[in-house]
This record gives structure tokens, C-alpha cells and sequence, in this order.
């Protein structure tokens, strides 16, 4: 939108040879000769910057500023004053002047002022902007059901979201906990803060530690620097510990003593650092029953698991595929530049015949190839087959690669990468029993980059042991 400058004065030569220079700004100019014909102007349209001379008849330039503030508060109101002003200059500031100007003035001094003024506003609208979509991206009620579980979830968020109380969320892969995690922090007191996210099952063991609570020089081998962890990171925010139920023994312990005493220390360093952040964790596996494996340490299950949000799988809210199917089909018909907003009886029957095994992140990877491959309105058909079995897409008896001559080469060619990808890594975990690392290195991939896959496809390695 055009900005839009008024110009408040009594003398008309004043008014005609300061909207001629200020046309030169791109900005609409519009004049008003007294206080009372400029609060007129201003219930007809919003002004950006308004400037006013003190000394006029009717209304004096004090008296407009204070009317302007209590009801346009966002308008810079630029006081013009005469070199006997200064005691009425000084009050004007106190009422809510953005800035004054002195008569006789430089038109160049001017125009830079307000120029610097309207930037200011940008960058106020800005971040006000930006915060509204931050605050509408992560708003918890576009994790997306209308079933009587998901409802219960959305309790448990605005519960959680209400105090610093740590939580744990409990759920299947692909259930959005990562979702979850950050609805929470960002309708928190904290959501002006950091929310740091680590993967405990993304980062290679050996790592760990590092990446977590930082390192001091000369720490070992490679520490070459200070290293800032991500507890550190999140001082004053929130800490997101997703898949905790992979986090190493020993550092476990170094989580619960934070948990006690909101203490950490680094990698090779002596000193005590206080911090204070809040702690959301995730896992998809039973904790209780790592528990009594030994494989998790009691107290620190009982300290994070003061709030607990279970998230259902996909299987048991069939009834929210239709309203989910309906977000991701906007989601990427707008990504897509894609007028396909229905999808047809057929092939809603066979979402709802499916299992799910990878939950909502599997529906929305299919939505979103659909709606790449379709040509028309409705998603008539898939283009490629959902991935058969009950227990995981990765099934031996449905591994031949379907050949589809009605879709264009490079439509087919994606459909069986994304076919050919699931057979090899579901392959390669059944052969190594789920242990992602073994897998990864017959791969001759990075342990990121496999894992990274794995979670695409909504792979979970439990189902492999």
C-alpha cells in the first residue's frame, strides 16, 4: 500500500511548497489547514506520518497530537516549530512526538527524515507480520483431526503451554510430535525464545555429548575451538529432546542432574553454568519398558514425564483422513501452482483402507506426489500404489516396480525411485535387525543422511528386531 503523508499548517504557501518537495518520495501528500479539518482527513483515511505546525488558529498543534495519540497511536506525528517553541517542542515529545523540526528547515534534512521514518515502520510491520505467521504456522490447531482423541491432545497442548512444566510426548513416527513440541513452546511465556531441537537418534553417539552441553578447547582431539551447546542455545527458551528414548546412559545422567539443578558443564571444562530452559521431550518407544530393561534410568523417566501427551496413530482417527487429505491438498496445490482440490470416492476408499504405518507424515507424502502427477481437478487415481502390509510399507511380496505407461517419464521415474527407495532401506534394516547404523554403513551412506530417509518414509526400526 501507498504511504501516506499529511501535512498539518495554516499558512496555504507553507502547505503548496512542502507537497511539491515531498512528492518526490513515491508518497500520496495530502494538507489540512487547522486541527480540526486534519482529525476530519483522519477518519477518512490512515496516514503513516502526520506533520504538525504548533502555532494554529482553532486548534494549536499540542492539542491535535494529543487527540491524534489516543485514537491513531501508530501514526510518527512530526512536530514544526519556530525558534520560540523549544518549552512546547519539549512537552510535545513528552505527549508522543516522533520527531521536531525547527523553521526555517532544509527540505533535504526533511525528506530523510521521513524516509527514515517510513523504513522504521516497515521493520515494525515487518516483525509484526512475521510473528503473526510464525504464531499461525504453529498454531495447534492446524495439527489437523476433529476426532475425539485429537481434541483431547489439543487440551494437553493449551495445558502444557500454560506453565514450564516438562512434558513428555508419546507417540508412533509420523505422528507430528515434532508438531506438538513446537505448539507448545510457541504459545508459551517462552515463545519469544529459542526452541533448539535435537534428534538423540539423528546425532552419532560419540557426538552427542558435544553437541548437547559444548566443549571447551583442547577438549579432544578436533576441538580446536569453544563450542556452545544446545542447552546453552536455548537459555531463557525451550529445549526439544525428540527420540530421548535413544539418548545414551551416561548422558542421561547429565540430563537429570539439569533437571535438578538447572546446572550444566562443558565437555572438558570445570566450570558451572546455569541456565534456564525448558525441557519437551519425544520417543516412539515405551519408556516404562526400557525402564525395566535397565536401558533408562528411573528417576529421569519419572522427572520428564511429569506431563505426558500421547499422540494416536493414524489407524485410530481413520475418520480425520478426509479433513487431513483436504489441508495437504491446499498445502501443495498452492506449493504446486495446482488447481487439484477434490479427491474421488475411489481413491478416498483406498486411504481409508490402508493402515498407515507411517501415520500422518506418510498420508501427507502421498497427497503431495498426487497432486504433482495430477493434471486435472480431483485425484482420480494415485499414479502409484500405497504400500501393502500391516506392519510396514517394506513388504517382500510387493517388490516388483509397477511400470504405469499412462504417466508422463519423468512422473514414473519419481513414483519408482520413491517404490525403489522403501524396498532398499526396508531391505537393509531387515538384514541388520533395525540397527540404523550397520545399515547406513552397508549403504554407504552418512548415518544423517540414511536416518533422514528412514523418517521419510516413516520407517521405524522397532518393527525390524
Amino acid at each position: 500500500m501507498k504511504k501516506r503523508i499529511l501535512i498539518v499548517d495554516d499558512e496555504d504557501i507553507f502547505l503548496d511548497q512542502l507537497s511539491v518537495a515531498l512528492k518526490s518520495m513515491g508518497a500520496e501528500i495530502f494538507t489540512a489547514k487547522n486541527g480540526v479539518e486534519a482529525l476530519q482527513r483522519l477518519v477518512e483515511k490512515d496516514f503513516n506520518i502526520i506533520l504538525v505546525d504548533l502555532r494554529m488558529p482553532r486548534m494549536d498543534g499540542l492539542e491535535l497530537l494529543e487527540n491524534i495519540k489516543k485514537t491513531y497511536p501508530a501514526a510518527a506525528v512530526v512536530i514544526i516549530s519556530g525558534y520560540g517553541d523549544i518549552p512546547q517542542v519539549v512537552k510535545a515529545m513528552k505527549l508522543g512526538a516522533y520527531d521536531f523540526l525547527q523553521k526555517p528547515f532544509d527540505l533535504d534534512l526533511l525528506e530523510l527524515s521521513l524516509k527514515k521514518i517510513l523504513q522504521t515502520q516497515d521493520l515494525i510491520e515487518e516483525n509484526i507480520s512475521l510473528r503473526k505467521e510464525v504464531e499461525e504456522r504453529y498454531d495447534f490447531h492446524k495439527i489437523v483431526g476433529k476426532n475425539h482423541k485429537i481434541q483431547r491432545v489439543y487440551e494437553l497442548i493449551t495445558l502444557a503451554a500454560e506453565t514450564d512444566t516438562t512434558t513428555l510426548i508419546l507417540g508412533e513416527t509420523g505422528t507430528g510430535k515434532d508438531l506438538v513440541a513446537r505448539a507448545i513452546h510457541y504459545h508459551s511465556p517462552r515463545r519469544k525464545s529459542p526452541l533448539v531441537t535435537v534428534n538423540c537418534c539423528a546425532v552419532p553417539e560419540s557426538l552427542l555429548e558435544s553437541e548437547l552441553f559444548g566443549h571447551e578447547k583442547g577438549s579432544f582431539t578436533g576441538a580446536h575451538t569453544q563450542r556452545i551447546g544446545r542447552f546453552e542455545s536455548a537459555h531463557g527458551g525451550t529445549l526439544f529432546l525428540d527420540e530421548i528414548g535413544d539418548l545414551p546412559s551416561v548422558l542421561q545422567g547429565k540430563l537429570l542432574r539439569f533437571l535438578q539443578e538447572k546446572e550444566i558443564s562443558r565437555v572438558g571444562g570445570n566450570k558451572t553454568i546455569r541456565l534456564d530452559v525448558r525441557i519437551l521431550s519425544a520417543t516412539n518407544q515405551d519408556l516404562a519398558e526400557l525402564v525395566k530393561q535397565g536401558r533408562f534410568r528411573k528417576d529421569l523417566y519419572y522427572r520428564i514425564n511429569v506431563l505426558s501427551i500421547e499422540l494416536p496413530p493414524l489407524r485410530e482417527r481413520l475418520d480425520d483422513i478426509p479433513f487431513l487429505a483436504s489441508h495437504f491438498l491446499r498445502k501443495y496445490g498452492d506449493l504446486f501452482n495446482r488447481c487439484v482440490d477434490k479427491i474421488s470416492p475411489e481413491v478416498l476408499n483406498s486411504l481409508y483402507q490402508y493402515t498407515w504405518p507411517g501415520n500422518v507424515r506418510e498420508l501427507e507424502n502421498v497427497i503431495e506426489k498426487a497432486v504433482l502427477m495430477e493434471r486435472g481437478e480431483t485425484i482420480e487415481k494415485l499414479g502409484f500404489p500405497i504400500m501393502s502390509g500391516t506392519n510396514h510399507p517394506f513388504n517382500h511380496a510387493d517388490s516388483a516396480l509397477p511400470i504405469n505407461t499412462d504417466l508422463p517419464f519423468k512422473e514414473l521415474k519419481e513414483s519408482l525411485i520413491h517404490k525403489w527407495e522403501i524396498e532398499y532401506l526396508g531391505a537393509l534394516l531387515q538384514e541388520n535387525k533395525g540397527n540404523i547404523s550397520r545399515a547406513a554403513k552397508q549403504a554407504r551412506l552418512n548415518y544423517k543422511t540414511f536416518y533422514e530417509k528412514l523418517v521419510k518414509y516413516g520407517f521405524d526400526r522397532k518393527q525390524f528386531k
